[in-house]
């Protein structure tokens, strides 16, 4: 099994004329989307910068690259072959070269192979295997090493999807992949269960027969986006209705229905209308599509799927690079993940256990200090209360006098305004002055005076304003003249001789002003 725990990793699609990459990271919460793109499948030096400018964005080495390649370039079989119990794993890996040479128009040495058990029982396995002619695989090979990338799988885009599909309901890989307990998907049906998996995408569409999370049959065939919906309807209808003669005996429960482009409820209504099946949509990608950058919802969806091979949890699991068909090695893979995974998790373990240890002396240590200066803490905690009671009582008289020099500020103005004057409009805001880091009151009155400009000395006379002046020109209204003018509010400075004293001292200041 390929280590991808806390890593970057990329999954190719190779289509016919474009190729789709994907960049995607494993983390605890499991296989995260960093971004996609789709680019023309071209190998020349522009396009082959373009893809690589947009991976090294978000990857910055490539370890482990996972491919899907179109299905028609492969031949793809689900037989069964007698037991080979007793024989060894020597007679399976001879047995299918030879069934693999008899269901090809090639020679077994011409192209790349893969197979899979899917079920071993009594008599025989069922078993599904997939052949490319080597130039092919040889083909994405060359167009990949001029990426400087090194593919780990090869699969067919339908195997990718079909995992992807798989794994709609539950995150893939993570903590619980490392830890070997990743769940059984189970979106297709509950044991006993038989349905079918029908993916729709623009030009293509392809279905599968599952039961107990086992497949026994796959086709895919082409479609016409541009034709009616009607007749893309009966299209994938006429072929749904021809199954019955390649899986006699099976009984489907349902469709697990997904794509993009067409209207799935369309051709929902169309099956359960014509063949009486329970319908139910699938969106394999909502597990990564968490407001990422990407390209169309399912334009990505194989990229996404093929890396499910990658950690031996697919349904499918076909790579069609030249490796070591070892069946042994298949089985036991996971259980030396299992295993290793259980050590860490007992080392962890460990190592928390240790520090608890540590933590409680330390604590027992830091009780007996504490209960030893018990009563210079009770000292300290009488000082801190009596601290915040007098810091309450500060903020209260501090909110009171705020209050106070509004009304005495409004008293101020009725005693000072000359008789023949009058108020027209009050204006009271505070302002904050960026050079002192505080605030500060402005009051700005309109009204008529006999004398406009003898109210601006009353004002600067007055211990509660400051920085008296105009705003704009003072305007004649018949024998009167109108004015507006702003002041600074300020706190005045209280005397403890009383009222009188302080009167004294505001008549002493205009008296040297004046002089």
């Amino acid at each position: 099994m390929t280590t991808l725990f806390y890593s970057s990793f990329i999954g190719i699609e190779i289509r016919d004329d474009t190729i789709v990459v994907s960049c995607l990271k494993n983390d605890f919460s499991g296989i995260n989307l960093l971004s996609s793109g789709v680019f023309p499948l071209k190998d020349d030096d522009q396009t082959i910068a373009d893809i690589s400018k947009f991976i090294s964005q978000y990857i910055s080495h490539a370890v482990n690259v996972f491919v899907s390649i179109p299905y028609k370039w492969s031949i793809v079989k689900f037989i069964e072959i007698p037991s080979p119990k007793g024989k060894g794993k020597d007679a399976i890996m001879h047995m299918m070269r030879f069934e693999i040479e008899r269901h090809i128009p090639y020679q077994v040495d011409e192209v790349f192979y893969d197979f899979q058990i899917l079920e071993k029982r009594e008599a025989d396995y069922r078993v599904v295997f997939a052949s490319v002619h080597k130039e092919k695989i040889d083909y994405v090979r060359g167009f990949l090493e001029k990426l400087s990338l090194k593919p780990q799988i090869i699969t067919l885009s339908p195997f990718s999807v079909l995992n992807a599909i798989g794994f709609s309901e539950i995150s893939a890989g993570g903590w619980q992949g490392l830890l070997g307990i990743t769940k059984k998907p189970d979106v297709c049906g509950h044991k006993n269960e038989a349905c079918i998996v029908l993916f729709v995408d623009k030009n293509n569409a392809c279905f599968a027969v599952q039961r107990n999370g086992i497949y026994s049959y796959l086709k895919s065939f082409p479609i016409n986006t541009n034709n009616p919906l009607d007749e893309i309807v009966d299209n994938i209808s006429s072929e749904l209705g021809a199954l019955h003669t390649e899986v006699s005996g099976e009984k489907i429960n349902k469709v697990i229905l997904s794509g993009e482009d067409i209207s799935l409820a369309e051709i929902s209504i169309a099956i359960e209308e014509k063949f009486g099946l329970m319908v139910q949509t699938a969106d394999p990608l909502k597990k990564f599509l968490k407001d990422k950058k990407s390209t169309g919802i399912y334009e990505i969806l194989a990229s996404v799927g093929g890396c499910y091979a990658g950690f031996e949890i697919g349904a499918l699991r076909i790579n069609l690079l030249p490796h070591k068909l070892d069946i042994a090695t298949r089985k036991t893979g996971p259980k030396i993940a299992k295993a290793a995974a259980f050590l860490i998790l007992l080392l962890i373990i460990s190592i928390f256990a240790g520090e608890l240890v540590n933590d409680k002396r330390l604590l027992k240590t830091v009780e007996a200090k504490i209960k030893e200066n018990e009563p210079e803490i009770m000292a300290v905690e009488k000082i801190s209360a009596d601290m915040n009671f007098i810091e309450q009582k500060r903020n209260f008289l501090r909110g009171k006098r705020e209050k106070d020099i509004l009304l005495d500020m409004l008293a101020e103005l009725t005693n000072i305004m000359p008789v023949e004057s009058w108020l027209t409009d009050f204006d009271y805001k505070e302002v904050f002055d960026e050079k002192s880091g505080s605030s500060k009151r402005e009051l700005i009155i309109t009204g008529q005076a006999s004398s406009s400009s003898a109210l601006i000395s009353i004002l600067e006379n007055s211990p509660f304003f400051e920085k008296v002046e105009f705003v704009g020109s003072v305007t004649a209204i018949g024998n009167k003249e109108g004015f507006k003018i702003k002041a600074v509010i300020v706190m005045p400075e209280k005397s403890s001789d009383g009222p009188d004293a302080q009167k004294e001292k505001t008549d002493l200041k205009g008296t040297k002003e004046s002089k």
